[in-house]
């Protein structure tokens, strides 16, 4: 069913690396909620996110499906 909705085999594996690599960094972890943070704090950890999606785009943005899949997630 995941292969149908994703687009593929290959899209489906893709995607599932990508989660995987999201899960190692910290930054995209909600062990907070974020109710319970103020807002500066959103706004400092926002910016932490986009700073490691972006070294992440750098570091993969060679390959077109692995980038449209990390933006995509």
């Amino acid at each position: 069913m995941a292969d149908f909705i994703f687009g593929g085999r290959k899209q489906t594996e893709l995607r599932l690396e990508a989660m995987q690599m999201l899960e190692k960094h910290p930054e995209f972890r909600s062990d907070v909620g974020i109710f319970d943070r103020s807002l500066t704090q959103r706004r400092e950890h926002t910016l932490q996110r986009v700073r490691r999606l972006y070294t992440l785009f750098m570091e993969h943005g060679a390959d077109v499906d692995k980038r449209e899949t990390l933006a995509d997630i």
